[in-house]
C-alpha cells in the first residue's frame, strides 16, 4: 500500500490533483520509499541472508519460512536463514 501517498500531488500548481467532479485524485502508483521489516527473535535463531538487492518481493518467502514452510522455487530467496548450531 501507499499510506504515505494517498493522493496525487500537483507539482506544477502545488497541493493535490483533482478530478472533474472536484474529488481528490487517488494515487495508485507504488512509491520507492524503503519499507522497514522488524523481526523479534527471542531465541536468537535467525540471521539475515546476504542479499545485497533485497526488496519487498523477499518478504513473502520469508514469512513462509518463518511459518515453517519451504518457499517454492519460483519465489525469490527469504531474507533470513537459521543460525548454524554452535
Amino acid at each position: 500500500g501507499n499510506a504515505e501517498e494517498m493522493f496525487q500531488r500537483d507539482r506544477k500548481r502545488g497541493g493535490y490533483k483533482r478530478r472533474n467532479d472536484g474529488a481528490l485524485e487517488v494515487s495508485t502508483a507504488h512509491s520507492v520509499n524503503p519499507v522497514p521489516f522488524v523481526l523479534v527473535d527471542a531465541q536468537d535463531s535467525w540471521e539475515l541472508a546476504d542479499l545485497p538487492e533485497a526488496g519487498i518481493a523477499h518478504l513473502g518467502p520469508t514469512l513462509l519460512q518463518l511459518a515453517g514452510f519451504a518457499p517454492p522455487e519460483s519465489m525469490l530467496p527469504p531474507l533470513l536463514h537459521r543460525k548454524k548450531d554452535l
